[in-house]
C-alpha cells in the first residue's frame, strides 16, 4: 500500500505525489458526492488541487504542461466522441488504505496563480516552481480499478430467470456486491440458441439490503391461482401446455355480455398467487400480462387494490388491446406494492399481513368478433432499484449473441451479433441499471419480437467470463 494521487489514461500520467512535475501542495480539500434516494445520478464533482509545477528547465516545464494538455484533450474527446475508447481516470488511495479507486474525468482545467503567472519573470531564472490549480470535473462516484466477473448460468426454458450476480461460477467466487452505491455493469451477454428468436428482454434489480429475503420475491402471479368471477360460468381454469403453469384462465361468453361491456375476469390475491411473504415483495413493480385471444379483439385492464374494495375504488391501469392469437407478453402498468404509504401507516401500525389481501384484478371486454380471451399470468418486474428493457431487436431465429454494455459515463449500448457480424441494434429503456450493494438478483424476462413461446430460453448468460462489473463508492474505499 502506498499513497496514490494521479491522473492516468493508461499511457500518460500526472502524479501529484512526486516533486517533479505537478506536486500537490497538500492544500487539496477532497469532495464527496451526495447519494440521491431515487437512484438517479448526482451531479459531477469538481476537485481543486493546488500544485507547484516543477521543471528542471523551460523545455522540461513545457513537457509537463504538454502531458497535462494531452490528458485534457483526451478527456474532452471521450465525453463528446463515441469512437474515443480510452478515458482519463483520476486515481486515489490513502497511504494505509487497502484498495485503490478511480473516477472518470469529464474535463480538466489548469489555472496559474496570479503571483506566479508571469512566465517571463527574471526570477526564478526558469519556469520551475510556478503555482497553479488543477481543476478536475469528475464522475460523482469512485469505482474499483479491477473489474469483477459475473457468473455464467444456463437458464431453463420458460418466461424468466432470477439471475444471481453474487453466485459462484466456473471461475467466479461467490461475492456480495460491496461499495456505497450500485456497481456499474460494464457488460452483459445472452447467448441465444438456434431456433429461439428472442426480441425483447426485461431486466429488473432487487437487493436483500432493501427488500429482505430475495428467494421470497414472487416473479409471477399465475392467473389460475386466482379467483375467477363466479357470475360468468364461462370463465374456467383451462389446461394449456403452452401456458406458463400448464394452465390459464379462459373466458368464453356464456352468462354475461362481454361485447363493449367491462367485466371482471379474475382476482389475483397476493396471499393466493404469491408466496405469502408480503414484506419481501414490497417495491415498485412493472406488471407484464401474458395473454392471447382465439379471434377478434379484446381489451384488458389490470386494476389494483385490496380484495374488499369496491370496483370504483380500484386503481385502474391502462387499457391494453389484444388481437394476438399466439401468446404474447404486454407491458401493463407500474404500480406499488403495497398501495398504502408505509411512512404513514408503518408496519408497526399495521403489520405486513395486512397486505396479503392486496390484489391485481383482471378486467376485460370484447370490442370486435366473437373469439375467446385467455389470460396466463402477470409477471412482476421490480423497478425501484434499477432496470433495463431491451426491445426492437431480432436474433433471426439463429444462434446469436445479445450484448449490453455500459460505459463509465453511464451510457448503455446494445447490439446483436451473429457469426462475428452485427445484425441488429436494440432500443434501450434503462434507469440506474446497476448491481445493488449486498446480495442481489436480476429478474430477467424474455419474449420473441411479437410473441411469447414457453419453450424459448438462452443457451447461457455471461458465458466464458464475459460479464463484468465495477463496484463503486461515494468517497473512500477502505478494505473493500
Amino acid at each position: 500500500m502506498a499513497l496514490v494521487h494521479k491522473l492516468y489514461d493508461g499511457t500518460n500520467t500526472i502524479d501529484f505525489t512526486t516533486e517533479a512535475g505537478f506536486y500537490d501542495l497538500y492544500e487539496y480539500v477532497p469532495q464527496a458526492a451526495e447519494i440521491p434516494g431515487d437512484g438517479s445520478l448526482p451531479p459531477y464533482v469538481t476537485e481543486v488541487i493546488p500544485v507547484r509545477i516543477n521543471g528542471t528547465s523551460d523545455d522540461n516545464f513545457a513537457a509537463e504542461l504538454q502531458t497535462f494538455h494531452a490528458l485534457q484533450k483526451l478527456a474532452a474527446e471521450y465525453w463528446s466522441d463515441q469512437t474515443t475508447e480510452i478515458p482519463v481516470w483520476y486515481h486515489q488511495q490513502l497511504t494505509s488504505e487497502t484498495g485503490q479507486r478511480r473516477s472518470l474525468v469529464k474535463s480538466l482545467r489548469l489555472e496559474f496563480a496570479d503571483e506566479a503567472g508571469n512566465w517571463f519573470s527574471p526570477a526564478p531564472p526558469t519556469t520551475s516552481g510556478k503555482l497553479a490549480r488543477v481543476i478536475i470535473e469528475r464522475h460523482p462516484y469512485w469505482e474499483s480499478t479491477t473489474l469483477r466477473d459475473l457468473p455464467a448460468v444456463n437458464p431453463s426454458a420458460g418466461l424468466y430467470h432470477y439471475y444471481d450476480p453474487t453466485a459462484a461460477g466456473a471461475s467466479v467466487t461467490a461475492h456480495d456486491i460491496v461499495g456505497d452505491v450500485g456497481a456499474r455493469i460494464q457488460r452483459f451477454r445472452f447467448n441465444n440458441p438456434a431456433g429461439d428468436d428472442i426480441g425483447r428482454i426485461w431486466m429488473g434489480c432487487r437487493s436483500a439490503n432493501k427488500h429482505g429475503t430475495l428467494t421470497d420475491y414472487d416473479p409471477v402471479y399465475e392467473c389460475e391461482g386466482g379467483t375467477n368471477n363466479a357470475s360468468e360460468s364461462g370463465i374456467t381454469d383451462h389446461a394449456d401446455a403452452t401456458a406458463s403453469g400448464g394452465n390459464c384462465v379462459q373466458v368464453v361468453e356464456t352468462d354475461l355480455d362481454w361485447d363493449d361491456t367491462w367485466h371482471e375476469v379474475c382476482m389475483l390475491r397476493h396471499s393466493a398467487c404469491g408466496s405469502g411473504d408480503e414484506d419481501e415483495n414490497y417495491g415498485t413493480i412493472l406488471s407484464l400480462l401474458r395473454a392471447q385471444v382465439s379471434a377478434g379483439t379484446w381489451e384488458v385492464q389490470l386494476r389494483y387494490g385490496y380484495d374488499g374494495m369496491a370496483d370504483d375504488d380500484l386503481i385502474k391501469g391502462q387499457v391494453l388491446e389484444l388481437t394476438n392469437t399466439p401468446w404474447d407478453i404486454i407491458e401493463a402498468d407500474i404500480h406499488t406494492y403495497p398501495i398504502r404509504n408505509l411512512k404513514a401507516l408503518t408496519q408497526t401500525d399495521l403489520n405486513s399481513n395486512s397486505d396479503a389481501s392486496q390484489a391485481i384484478f383482471v378486467w376485460a371486454r370484447r370490442t370486435s368478433g366473437s373469439g375467446n380471451l385467455e389470460v396466463d399470468c402477470v409477471l412482476r418486474l421490480p423497478l425501484d432499484e434499477g432496470y433495463c428493457i431491451l426491445k426492437d431487436f431480432d436474433t433471426t431465429t439463429a444462434s446469436a449473441q445479445i450484448y449490453m454494455a455500459q460505459s463509465p459515463d453511464e451510457r448503455i449500448y446494445t447490439a446483436v451479433q451473429l457469426a462475428g457480424a452485427f445484425i441488429s441494434i436494440a432500443s434501450v429503456d434503462a434507469f440506474n441499471f446497476t448491481l445493488p450493494v449486498g446480495d442481489c438478483r436480476i429478474l430477467v424476462i424474455w419474449a420473441g419480437p411479437t410473441a411469447s413461446d414457453i419453450s424459448d430460453d438462452f443457451d447461457n448468460i455471461n458465458a466464458t467470463d464475459f460479464g463484468k462489473y465495477a463496484e463503486r463508492w461515494a468517497s473512500l474505499r477502505g478494505a473493500e
